[in-house]
């Protein structure tokens, strides 16, 4: 079901939901009512809410308080996930490495030939041309080979 609601978010409704059918499920039938209602000033009231659904020790109290609890829970397992998340990002992140080193290895054994693994625009190839410029300057390449290495690398690297 779809409920919607100013004071929880869609994923509290769903969480509160779940909650609410395996902690209370003979208050199902009030969730959609319950999650409507505006959250209380966090007095105890004793009577009935606007829509009829009894609070305090009666029926609803447990759907509206598993409501209640639903924003710290979801709290507490985003905090807990963090790490798990960041674990898979680290894990993809490696297996896209793996994936884009194997493809890098066969574009090197094609010598740079297309299709290439990875497309560079003109202006990162330039930057890229202008710091090996500098870097063979020092390491006293000469003009013939340094025109080799970076023709190579344009003909490789730009679309």
């Amino acid at each position: 079901m779809a409920y919607s609601s100013a004071d929880y978010s869609a994923l509290e409704l769903q969480l509160g939901q779940a909650l609410v059918e395996a902690v209370a499920p003979e208050e199902m039938e009030f969730f959609e009512a319950i999650a409507a209602a505006p959250k209380s000033s966090g007095k105890k009231r004793d009577h009935a809410l606007g829509f009829g659904v009894p609070t305090g020790e009666d029926l609803g109290s447990i759907s509206a308080a598993l409501l209640v609890l639903c924003k710290p829970l979801l709290t507490f397992l985003w905090e807990n996930a963090k790490d798990a998340s960041g674990l898979l990002i680290k894990d993809l992140s490696e297996q896209a490495r793996l994936a884009l080193e194997k493809h890098l290895g066969e574009w090197f054994v094609r010598r740079f030939k297309k299709p290439r693994p990875v497309t560079i625009s003109s202006d990162k190839v330039d930057e890229l041309v202008a710091k090996l410029r500098n870097d063979a300057a020092s390491l006293n390449l000469d003009e013939a080979a340094l025109s080799r290495l970076t023709n190579t690398l344009r003909d490789g690297l730009q679309p």
